[in-house]
């Protein structure tokens, strides 16, 4: 497992226990944009939740490319740029000035993350789009679902 954040290792190892089915081969701590410590072609599925909006998306995708085997599998939840112009615009905004990096963690609001995907090399990219509407952060942050494929 990979994780930006070197407290994550304590809550993974604790949950693991309630899952002995469950084998975790190695914790890495690190960025999505420079996995050197893993292998090429050595993964079967790399799993990004919410993770590509405050990367480098194509250096991350590049190299969750590479360390994929053939026929590998990502799987993502990302945050993605509105539908509604109106939120487009203030999700530019908020990007443009660097105030989502403040107020959203490191993320930023207007990435186009599906042709990120595709333009990584990946193949079969199936996904849903989710927009929220019940809050305000609801708005500015509809997400995406989906598989896409290392051929």
């Amino acid at each position: 497992m990979l994780d930006i954040n070197p407290h994550c290792e304590k809550y993974l190892r604790e949950n693991l226990k309630k899952h002995p089915h469950l084998n975790l081969r190695e914790f890495i701590c690190g960025s999505a944009e420079n996995i050197h410590q893993v292998q090429s072609g050595s993964v079967d599925v790399v799993v990004s939740s919410r993770t590509l909006c405050s990367l480098d998306e194509s250096k991350a995708l590049k190299e969750i490319f590479r360390v994929l085997k053939h026929n590998g599998k990502l799987v993502f939840e990302e945050h993605i740029i509105s539908s509604s112009r109106t939120w487009r615009i203030i999700q530019q905004f908020l990007s443009i000035s660097k105030i989502s990096k403040t107020l959203c963690f490191g993320c930023r609001l207007n990435k186009e993350i599906i042709s990120a995907i595709s333009q990584a090399g990946f193949h079969k990219v199936q996904h849903k789009r989710i927009d929220q509407s019940f809050s305000l952060a609801g708005q500015l942050q509809p997400y995406v679902v989906g598989t896409a494929t290392k051929p």
